[in-house]
């Protein structure tokens, strides 16, 4: 017995100590690292599941101010429309009325009636009668009569090099023929100037996209330009079809996080 416990006690003796205490160390570093690596993946499950609850909140509530806006519009064109009706275009004050709604809606850059030949005939502030029978709003009009609010694609003024973007409705004579079109210039840059103020940290975006993909409007600070059109962008095609939802996707070296509202904060035809 007394020779067999000297024979493992040389064994041991040959076996260096560095290697014992790297293998030690070894095997404590592995730990450490799996260890590491499930609290990253914990902490990256958490920001995401906090990520996704809120920004769905911002896009709900920026998709609320979208949408009061243009309801607001809506219901100021339909008033239009029945005066137009009732005493004809050329007997409406354009310009007293945009006065009158100018504190509560002041996103409204001009009003605008279009006549049935397509040459915008009356407007705020007057000036002489123009040919647009070639602009989306007149012509979505002309082809057809939704009765609602149709919202076209961001416009580059002819005069100002300002966007606007351009809500407008089918009007009629009291007869019912065409009277021609009554159309509400709105300014992007009051959505820029709301989404400003949206908490979405340094590197966040905030858009509005209609369902064509065309961008309406950005938060200031974007490399993207209104006017854009992202119908072929992963974003673009993760949200389209979708009522509401969170993705994520990767651009560059940047995780990105986007969600859709519930309602879709584009005004479409």
């Amino acid at each position: 017995m007394a020779t067999k416990n000297r024979t493992i006690l040389r064994f041991i003796d040959k076996i260096p100590i560095g290697a014992i205490v790297i293998a030690g160390a070894a095997a404590a570093v592995a730990i450490l690292w799996v260890a590491l690596f499930q609290f990253i993946r914990y902490q990256e499950s958490e920001a995401i599941a906090n990520s996704a609850s809120t920004n769905i909140n911002l896009a709900h509530t920026f998709n609320g101010h979208v949408l009061g806006v243009i309801s607001n519009v809506d219901l100021h064109s339909k008033i239009l429309a029945e005066e137009v009706a009732r005493h004809g275009a050329g007997r409406v004050d354009l310009e007293a009325y945009r006065r009158k709604i100018a504190e509560a809606m002041p996103y409204v850059l001009q009003i605008g009636i279009i006549d049935a030949f397509g040459y915008l005939a009356h407007s705020t502030p007057p000036h002489e009668r123009i040919y647009v029978g070639d602009d989306e709003s007149f012509r979505a009009n002309l082809m057809v009569d939704t009765g609602k609010l149709l919202v076209a694609r961001p416009k580059l003024g002819r005069r100002t090099g300002k966007w606007w973007i351009e809500m407008s409705r089918r009007l009629y004579t009291a007869g019912g023929a065409l009277a021609g079109v009554v159309v509400f210039r709105v300014d992007p840059d009051y959505f820029s100037r709301f989404s400003a103020a949206v908490p979405v940290g340094r590197n966040g975006v905030v858009e509005i996209v209609r369902s064509d993909g065309i961008v309406t409007a950005i938060r200031e600070g974007q490399n993207l330009a209104i006017g854009t059109d992202i119908g072929k962008s992963q974003a673009f095609e993760r949200m389209a079809g979708r009522k509401a939802g969170f993705f994520i996707s990767a651009g560059g070296s940047t995780a990105r996080a986007g969600s859709s509202p519930s309602t879709p904060s584009t005004a479409t035809r």
